[in-house]
């Protein structure tokens, strides 16, 4: 069988000790990088595939390979990546950006409602949805739940009740 793939160091010991055999090459520099390249996809794409926590360890392994082939150690890559974090935030806040506009924001913070911003909670995502199935109107589950429209619009989104802003008439 042909591969002509990247594999680690190891593998072709492990094959031999089947009782096989295999044809292998050491890569040129940038060959190798281009190689590594082509792994972070197929690591990538196993994961997707799998969700398997090893496979996600065999993407961390390739990103290691990929930084010190382009000359960035470990700790220098985890450094950039924490400089990055502390300029631009994580993921753990889970934010989906749906929409940015060129349109100056029409209000503020001091004249939004009283929950803008605020966390929703499962209780109150049931009332939203038993309220806009019901077709109570916008203007009352604005005030009902002191949210905007587009907070509102944002929310029923989410809940897979509209497919975007736009959609809450």
């Amino acid at each position: 069988m042909i591969y002509n793939k990247l594999v680690r160091d190891r593998i072709p010991e492990i094959i031999e000790s089947t009782g096989k055999t295999c044809l292998t090459a050491t890569l040129s520099d940038e060959a190798y990088v281009h190689m590594l390249d082509q792994k972070l996809n197929e690591e990538l794409d196993e994961y997707q595939e799998s969700k398997a926590m090893e496979e996600l360890a065999d993407l961390i392994e390739v990103i290691a390979a990929v930084a010190k082939a382009r000359g960035c150690s470990w700790e220098e890559l985890l450094r950039i990546r924490n400089q990055k974090r502390g300029k631009r935030g994580g993921f753990e806040k889970r934010i989906l950006l749906m929409e940015v506009s060129d349109a100056p924001a029409k209000t503020t913070k001091s004249n939004l409602p009283e929950n803008s911003g605020k966390p929703w909670t499962s209780e109150l995502d049931q009332q939203l949805c038993e309220m806009f199935d019901c077709g109570t109107s916008v203007k009352e589950m604005c005030e009902h739940f002191k949210r905007s429209r587009g907070g509102i619009a944002a929310r029923l989104v989410r809940l897979g009740k509209i497919e975007n802003r736009a959609d809450l008439k």
